[in-house]
């Protein structure tokens, strides 16, 4: 799964929607599923990616690519630009 700038979506990733910002807490399409957001709670979604706003909200999104509105501003400390 990729944003819409072609970076490619990673678990922890901090991004900025709209007027909120947030964090990817899941990748459904490859089974990544942040301890607080376990597979057995989301896996019926199949795809897509889950964010939770840092308001508390959660938000899926099928296509990330498609969401221009939707962008990475920071990689969490595992993950790399």
């Amino acid at each position: 799964m990729k944003y819409f700038s072609k970076k490619t979506v990673q678990l922890g990733d901090r991004v900025k929607l709209w007027d909120e910002r947030g964090e990817i807490v899941a990748i459904l399409d490859i089974g990544a599923f942040s301890k607080d957001y376990p597979e057995k709670d989301w896996r019926h979604l199949q795809t897509g990616a889950l964010v939770k706003t840092d308001s508390g909200e959660i938000i899926r999104f099928v296509d990330l690519e498609d969401q221009e509105d939707v962008e990475l501003y920071a990689r969490s400390a595992e993950g790399d630009e």
